[in-house]
Parts: structure tokens; sequence; C-alpha cells
């Protein structure tokens, strides 16, 4: 599915890309730890820090992961635009599938927007129903990510 665009990445590139990697990966394994043994029920009467806490690690999360698909693009010798179009510029150079490019702009474009300017009208069980559905899509994403860093270094 990958085409194979640019020559081999810099040994610092790849080391950028890989400490993005694991900050998400631990982001990622902090918030299943946190959230795992509750349902939404309990997720609504956790206290506002413990959520903040989640809600702020989940976009943490999706701003790396904006930012590694412009690292991406810009690796691809494609100019970085929005982080939209980057992503379905990745989808378009066969990296994404379609599945994927769908959930990436729900979570980087939607959910993102939704933790960023909704201070007033959070809707916590939106949210947290986000979190749990776009975990395994952040999963599969950072999988596609390392994939195609063997086969760039």
């Amino acid at each position: 599915m990958e085409k194979n665009k640019n020559s081999p990445l810099d040994k610092k590139r790849i080391e950028r890309y890989i400490e993005k990697l694991e900050h998400l990966k631990q982001l990622l394994k902090e918030i299943y730890k946190w959230t795992a043994d509750i349902n939404i029920e309990d997720f609504l009467k956790l206290d506002l820090k413990e959520k903040f806490g989640i809600y702020h690690a989940f976009q943490i999360i999706i701003e790396i992961m904006t930012d590694i698909i412009a690292m991406m693009v810009k690796d691809l010798k494609i100019k970085p635009k929005d982080d939209y179009s980057n992503i379905e510029c990745l989808e378009k150079e066969g990296f994404l599938s379609n599945e994927l490019t769908l959930t990436l702009r729900k979570v980087c474009n939607g959910l993102r927007n939704v933790l960023v300017h909704d201070y007033n009208g959070l809707d916590d069980s939106i949210v947290f129903r986000g979190i749990k559905e776009y975990s395994s899509s952040i999963e599969e994403f950072c999988e596609v990510i390392s994939q195609w860093l063997k086969k760039n270094s």
C-alpha cells in the first residue's frame, strides 16, 4: 500500500519520529490505565481534575499525531498544509487506508476541536466514547508509522 517516494531518512529525523511515537504510546497507555475499569457512568462521576487530566492527555496524543503526519508529508517532499489536508495527502500517497483516514479526520479535527474549543459545551459522554472508540485506531496509526520508519531507515 505504501509508496517509497523519498530517500532514507537521516538518523536524527528517525529519532525524532521515535521520540514522538514513544511519548504518544506512553500517554495512550496511561489513558488505558485511567479508563480501563470504568464505564460512562463512572466517568461522568469523576471530578473535574481527573476528567481534565484524561482530556489533556488525549489532546496531546492528537497533537503528536498531527505533528507526525506533517513531518511525514514534509519528508515525502510535499508541502505540509492543514491537518485535514495532510491526512488526505497520506491517504492519496498510499500510507493510510480509507478507514483509518476517516477515523483520523474524526479524531484530529473533530474530537480535538471539541476538546480545545468547546469550553462551555463539552459533553463528557461524547468525549469518553470517542477516547474509547478511537484508541485502537491510534494504535494502528502508530504501527503504520513504525513500519514506514523501518522501510525508510
